[in-house]
């Protein structure tokens, strides 16, 4: 299940966009009057499933492609944990992520995005609806204009809780000066 998606400077959206899409129930309908950006949502959808799409980027973004103004499409997944598999290392990674959407909060995400608190809500309100929330992963995860993988809003908040994590981990050529 798709429970929204983030659209940054894509067709009519200009900036960063939250859009929910679900609020738990197995049925999804985009209503609304003519240019509110319901076909966009699916054209974003369609260029996240079909990666030969091209991308339709809103008229008044400056071009400029460093990572703080790069365009993305960041669906935020709600997936049954039986029904997907990962390698011992995906799944680690997954399971911080996991953690750390499940538990965020508005202050979690950057000041310059308006719709934090109602983003957090929105996936407070569909964890409320599920009768054992540690049956699926909730994962945000999408791709920038150049084709680099993002996390949107959360990108900072998910480096800190990924990174406490490599911290723990020993590389092989630390284990390798260490011995000698």
């Amino acid at each position: 299940m798709i429970v929204g998606i983030f659209l940054r400077h894509i067709k009519t959206y200009k900036g960063i966009n939250f859009v929910p899409l679900s609020d738990g129930e197995k049925f999804c309908g985009l209503v609304g009057n003519n240019g509110i950006g319901k076909s966009t949502v699916l054209e974003a959808l369609d260029k996240i499933f079909l990666a030969n799409k091209e991308w339709n980027i809103n008229l008044s973004h400056n071009k400029s492609l460093d990572d703080s103004n790069i365009p993305y499409i960041v669906p935020i997944f709600l997936i049954k944990k039986d029904k997907i598999k990962f390698d011992t290392k995906e799944l680690e990674v997954v399971k911080i992520i996991d953690k750390s959407i499940k538990q965020i909060k508005a202050s979690n995400l950057p000041s310059r995005f308006s719709g934090a608190k109602e983003t957090v809500q929105h996936i407070e309100k569909v964890i409320s609806t599920l009768k054992n929330i540690d049956d699926y992963y909730l994962i945000p995860l999408g791709v920038t204009l150049n084709n680099k993988k993002s996390f949107s809003v959360f990108n900072a908040y998910f480096k800190e809780k990924l990174s406490e994590f490599l911290e723990g981990i020993s590389t092989p050529s630390a284990e390798l000066e260490e011995a000698e």
